[in-house]
């Protein structure tokens, strides 16, 4: 009788140990680096309102705050614009650091 408790407490255990395996495989994990699905994201959101005219604008921007800038701090930044954006009037210009402002200018100067 003792025995079969054995059994079952470690059928029990062994179920448990594969539940936990198995959510944690397929939990969604956070994003934590520039990747191919947030340069789509990035780069359609900007060109939003400007369309090809200002898309090659906004891939070059991408990539020079994707070579320079952590994806944490890219992450908080990617949201103030986004509210920025919600909420500015037409022509009022974004409020970005000016390191990232710099950037900008760059590529803005780059394509015309």
């Amino acid at each position: 009788m003792i025995r079969r408790w054995y059994v079952w407490m470690a059928a029990g255990v062994v179920v448990v140990v594969v539940a936990i395996a198995i959510a944690a495989a397929v939990r969604p994990r956070p994003q934590s680096d520039y990747d191919e699905a947030v340069k789509v994201r990035f780069v359609d959101a900007c060109s939003a309102q400007g369309g090809d005219d200002v898309r090659d604008t906004c891939e070059c921007f991408y990539g020079k705050v994707a070579d320079t800038i952590p994806f944490d701090r890219f992450e908080l930044l990617d949201e103030t614009l986004a509210i920025q954006t919600s909420t500015q009037q037409p022509g009022q210009p974004l409020n970005m650091p000016d390191d990232v402002n710099a950037l900008l200018q760059e590529c803005v100067n780059a394509n015309g």
